[in-house]
């Protein structure tokens, strides 16, 4: 099983909580709405030593999953196996295997000298999921995984 299959599961079927336990995932911390915002509650748990972080929405459902493809944070580099999609070199790399594989695909970069940001990214929109590619530098540094818009 991969992340990208799990996405959709409940935190409570056998499968996903096997592979929490698989992967070690630590403590699973519920985040509310404290502030009267109306965003919506969900549950965060990570696996910092295998490269990942699994985001539930309100009805325990895995909506998120970032992929750390890089060192960053505490979290090592995830392995693109377990993630369960390509993991690409460059951007044009990822749009190019978007497009061959028929996905729609959308791109974008961002530039903010004053933070020292320049990123890019590509987004594969798929059947089975929505995959974000971010590129710090031009170095592939995480891939979101997220389940698709209805």
């Amino acid at each position: 099983m991969t992340l990208v299959e799990l996405l959709g599961m409940n935190l409570k079927d056998d499968v996903v909580l096997q592979f929490l336990e698989d992967y070690q995932v630590g403590e699973l911390v519920y985040w509310f709405d404290r502030l009267h915002e109306g965003t919506d509650d969900e549950y965060r748990a990570n696996a910092k030593a295998s490269g990942f972080e699994v985001i539930f929405d309100q009805n325990q459902v895995l909506e998120t999953v970032f992929c750390y493809a890089s060192p960053t944070d505490g979290f090592a580099s995830v392995d693109a196996a377990v993630a369960g999609v390509p993991f690409f070199s460059s951007p044009a790399e990822a749009e190019c295997a978007a497009l061959t594989a028929g996905h729609r695909c959308t791109k974008g970069t961002v530039d903010v000298p004053q933070l020292g940001l320049k990123t890019s990214w590509v987004l594969h929109e798929r059947a089975d999921a929505r995959v974000h590619y971010e590129f710090r530098d031009s170095v592939l540094a995480l891939v979101t995984l997220s389940r698709p818009k209805s």
